[in-house]
C-alpha cells in the first residue's frame, strides 16, 4: 500500500480543488480494502462466518458478507405532518429527517403511536431517496422518516464504527449507484441483496477503524492549511487590484501599484477563477482614464458629443429614428472622476437609439427569420442554432430600430442581466423584449462601448436601477440613463486595443491554469491509483 508515499506527495497535488475530498475516498476505501494496515493472519472473523467465501481482492483472512443473506434495512414512517408539532410533549417522539441529521436541523415531534420505526443512538441510516440517495448518518434516539432507512447487520459481523465507514466508502457509494433504480424511486432490499461486503475480523475493524481516524485528522489539518493559503492569496489578490482603482491614486502611486500587481500576479493568482476579478480590473481601469496615456493633441469628447447630437438630429429629420430628449445620467456614478478631455455622458446621448425587442410576442413560424431569446445571448456570443423563427412579413413590419444590424450591441435586459454582445453582420433576425438593442453613433468605437457595457461600473448601475423580486429587470427608462466614461476617439481607440491585447494575456494565463489544474487533477488521479491497486502497477512494470 502506497498511502505513504500519497500523503508525501501530497503538496503536489493539495492545488487540486477537490484533492483534500479525493484523499478522503482513498482513505476510507484502501480501509475497508484491507490496505491500511498489516494483517495478522493468526485472526479470524466469528466463527458464524468462517466458512464464508473469501475475495482473493482482500487479505486471506477476511470473508465477504453477502447483504441479502445476513444484513437488512428498514425504511422509516412518514406520518401526516397535521401531527408535526415544533415542541416536546409527553407521549411524543422526535422525527428525524435528513435535514435534522445536517447542520441545520428543525426538529419536529410526532405521536409515539403513529410510528413503528424508532431509532436509538449508535444506530446507522442511510439517505434513501432524492439528492441525499447514499448519505450515511449516525442516528439519534426518536422515530425516522421514510427517506431514510435503518442498516441492520450482525453484532458479532462488524463493529458499528466500521459499518458506518464501509457504508460511505466508494466500495458501498458505487455498489449503491448501480443498485438504485433511479434517485426518485430509491432503493430496497433487494436492490442491495448481491453486495458482498468485506469482513475483516473484529479486532482488525478495530484498528483500521483508529487508522482512517487518524488519517482524516491529518485530511482536517490539510484542509484548513489550504483554506487558509487560499484566504490569504484571495485577500491579496483582492488588495492588490483594489489599490489599483482606488480613486485617489496619483501617476506615480498608481505605476508603484500596477509594478506591485504585475510581480505578484504568478504567486497569487493559482485557479482559473481568479482571472475574472483580474479582468474586471483591467476593464475598471479602461473606463477611468488609467489603462493608456492621454495625448494631449487628441481632439476633446465634448467635441464628439457635438457631432452625435449633429447626427441624431439629421436621423430625426429623415424619419429614422424619434426625436427623444436625452435623459439624466444615474446618481453617484455621473460624478465619476475622469481625465482631462473625457466626459461623462449617459447612453442615450451616445447612441441613437436604445430600445429592446417588440413586447408583443410573436407568432411562431417553422421557418423564415431567426427569432432570438435571452439564453441565446448568454455566452457573449449569438447562438444561431436551435432557434425559434418569426416570418418575414413580421420581421418586415418591425421598426427599423428593433431589427440588430451589424454595429449594433445586445445587451441582456432579465434575469442573466448585463451581458453585451456585439453584432457583427447583417444575418436578418430580431429578439425578444428581454434583449436590449444598443445602436451607437458613429463618433463611438464600437468595441469601446463593448468593454464599457462589460465593466462592474455598468454593472452596478443596471444593478441599482433593476426592477422586480423573483426575477431582476432592468428597464429602458434605466438602461437608456446608464453613465457613460466617454474618452476621446482616438483614445477610444487605444482603449480597445490595450484592453484587447490585456485580456489576450488573460486567456493564456486562464489556459496556463487550466493545464496546470487538468496536471494536477492526473497526477492526482494517478497517486490515488497507485495507493488503490500497487499490485496492477507492479505487474503492468514487470510486463
Amino acid at each position: 500500500m502506497k498511502a505513504d508515499r500519497l500523503l508525501e506527495l501530497y503538496e503536489e497535488i493539495s492545488d487540486a480543488s477537490d484533492a483534500i475530498a479525493r484523499l478522503r475516498d482513498v482513505v476510507l476505501e484502501v480501509g475497508v480494502r484491507g490496505k491500511l494496515n498489516e494483517q495478522d493472519d493468526a485472526e479470524t472473523v466469528s466463527p458464524e462466518f468462517l466458512n464464508e467465501t473469501s475475495d482473493p481482492k482482500f487479505p486471506a483472512n477476511w470473508r465477504t458478507l453477502n447483504f441479502g443473506k445476513y444484513c437488512n434495512i428498514e425504511g422509516g414512517n412518514q406520518p401526516p405532518k397535521s401531527q408535526f408539532v415544533d415542541t416536546p410533549r409527553d407521549g411524543y417522539v422526535r422525527l428525524f429527517q435528513i435535514r435534522d441529521l445536517g447542520e441545520r436541523p428543525v426538529p419536529v415531534f410526532i405521536p409515539e403511536t403513529s410510528t413503528k420505526r424508532f431509532s436509538v443512538e449508535g444506530e446507522i441510516l442511510i439517505g434513501r431517496y432524492g439528492a441525499s440517495v447514499g448519505k450515511v448518518f449516525w442516528a439519534q434516539n426518536g422515530a425516522y422518516n421514510v427517506a431514510l432507512a435503518k442498516f441492520i447487520f450482525p453484532a458479532n459481523a462488524f463493529l458499528p464504527d466500521f459499518a458506518f465507514r464501509l457504508l460511505k466508502s466508494s466500495f458501498f457509494q458505487k455498489a449503491l449507484e448501480g443498485a438504485s433504480r433511479t434517485a426518485q424511486a430509491g432503493f430496497n432490499k433487494g436492490d442491495l441483496a448481491h453486495i458482498d461486503f468485506p469482513l475483516p475480523p473484529l479486532a482488525e475493524q478495530h484498528r483500521i477503524v483508529a487508522k482512517v481516524d487518524e488519517l482524516m485528522a491529518l485530511c482536517d489539518q490539510l484542509e484548513q492549511a489550504r483554506a487558509g493559503r487560499e484566504a490569504v492569496r484571495d485577500r491579496l489578490t483582492t488588495a492588490s487590484l483594489a489599490r489599483l482603482t482606488a480613486p485617489d491614486n496619483d501617476a506615480e502611486t498608481f505605476q508603484s501599484h500596477a509594478r506591485f500587481a504585475l510581480q505578484s500576479l504568478p504567486t497569487l493568482t493559482t485557479r482559473p477563477d481568479q482571472i475574472k476579478p483580474l479582468r474586471q480590473t483591467i476593464l475598471n481601469l479602461a473606463v477611468r482614464g488609467k489603462l493608456v496615456a492621454q495625448d494631449a493633441a487628441d481632439e476633446p469628447a465634448a467635441e464628439l458629443l457635438k457631432r452625435i447630437a449633429q447626427e441624431k438630429a439629421r436621423l430625426v429629420k429623415s424619419g429614422q429614428i424619434k426625436d427623444r430628449t436625452s435623459p439624466r445620467r444615474n446618481g453617484d456614478a455621473a460624478e465619476l472622476s475622469v481625465p482631462q478631455g473625457w466626459v461623462v455622458s449617459n447612453l442615450q446621448t451616445i447612441c441613437t437609439s436604445v430600445t429592446d425587442g417588440d413586447h408583443l410576442p410573436p407568432p411562431k413560424a417553422e421557418q423564415g427569420v431567426p427569432f432570438l431569446v435571452i439564453g441565446d445571448v448568454r455566452t457573449q456570443t449569438i447562438e444561431f442554432s436551435g432557434n425559434r423563427f418569426v416570418s418575414q412579413e413580421y420581421y418586415d413590419a418591425l421598426d427599423s430600430i428593433r431589427r440588430p444590424r451589424a454595429g449594433d450591441l445586445l445587451y441582456t435586459l432579465v434575469g442573466s442581466y448585463g451581458i453585451p454582445v456585439i453584432v457583427r453582420d447583417d444575418r436578418a433576425f430580431c429578439v425578444q423584449r428581454h434583449i436590449g438593442i444598443l445602436r451607437p453613433s458613429k463618433q463611438v468605437d464600437l468595441g469601446f462601448l463593448a468593454r464599457v457595457m462589460e465593466s462592474q461600473f455598468i454593472f452596478d448601475q443596471a444593478t441599482e436601477c433593476a426592477t422586480g423580486i423573483a426575477q431582476k429587470t432592468v428597464p429602458l427608462s434605466g438602461l437608456r440613463n446608464i453613465a457613460i466614461p466617454l474618452p476621446p476617439l482616438a483614445e477610444q481607440h487605444r482603449i480597445v486595443a490595450k484592453v484587447d491585447a490585456l485580456m489576450a494575456l488573460c486567456d493564456q494565463l486562464e489556459a496556463s491554469l487550466t493545464t496546470a489544474t487538468t496536471t494536477r487533477q492526473r497526477l492526482l488521479t494517478a497517486l490515488l491509483h497507485e495507493a488503490l491497486e500497487p499490485a496492477t502497477l507492479e505487474l503492468e512494470a514487470a510486463e
